[in-house]
């Protein structure tokens, strides 16, 4: 029988199983949760809201949520990546439309809507709201909020966890961090969930 806390993960590529290999912090919470993750790399905060939404939170003993950056540009299918890879389902960020400028027109449309048109009050709006939406529905749960991004001028989570020096510092493939990067991470969140799993 499996006495193990259930615990929900949602978030992009710096919480995705997929990015994890063997050594990343979501797979190692594995060892002692029974986790069901939702993260899908490259997604926005209105996709991360989605997926939150989509489940019955009551189920679960906690949940965990990886925020991403505002500056993600929604899309239904991503026209940088074909059809079956990784990252069509993701949104747009301006280093992949800036690195595939050569190869696609579209992605040059995309560098100049980045470069001409891109408001970053309306897209900081529209990522508070989301933000907001998030924070009023984990009202009543165990939640932890944790970030990979610099968070100034952003929504404030009451008890956010904020990872960004440290991804400045220990850049590597396992959810975009080092081996070590992702211990000190796992620790960290594995203590506080079983606090709030108990």
């Amino acid at each position: 029988m499996n006495n193990k806390s259930k615990v929900l993960i949602v978030g992009d590529s710096f919480s995705s199983q997929q990015l994890a290999g063997r050594y990343g912090w979501p797979v190692l919470l594995c060892e002692d949760f029974n986790v069901t993750n939702l993260s899908a790399p490259g997604i926005g905060q209105y996709k991360i809201l989605k997926k939150i939404q989509s489940v019955d939170l009551v189920n679960y003993d906690a949940v965990l949520i990886s925020h991403t950056s505002p500056n993600r540009l929604h899309t239904l299918t991503n026209p940088l990546y074909p059809l079956g890879h990784l990252y069509n389902g993701s949104d747009i960020i301006f280093a992949d439309a800036e690195a595939k400028s050569d190869q696609l027109p579209i992605a040059q449309s995309l560098v100049n809507y980045y470069k001409y048109i891109f408001d970053q009050d309306y897209y900081n709006f529209i990522h508070r709201s989301c933000c907001q939406q998030i924070d009023q529905i984990t009202k009543q749960t165990s939640v932890i909020h944790i970030t990979n991004f610099d968070w100034a001028n952003l929504y404030q989570f009451s008890n956010l966890i904020n990872f960004y020096d440290l991804w400045l510092t220990n850049r590597g493939e396992y959810v975009h961090y080092s081996e070590s990067a992702n211990q000190i991470i796992y620790h960290q969140l594995k203590k506080i969930l079983k606090e709030l799993a108990s």
